[in-house]
């Protein structure tokens, strides 16, 4: 008889690791995006 019983990896503690981008994200790299442009244009425009 096998005393050892093969056990399936616990993976990562926390929660389901596949949560989608929700608006709040979205809008928060978009706004950073627009700044980030908008601070080039400044540095051109010099």
């Amino acid at each position: 008889m096998n005393a050892c019983a093969r056990q399936g990896d616990p993976g990562m503690p926390g929660g389901d690791p596949d949560v989608p981008i929700d608006g709040g994200t979205s809008l928060l790299l978009l706004a950073g995006a627009a700044y980030g442009v908008k601070k080039i244009k400044d540095i051109i425009r010099r």
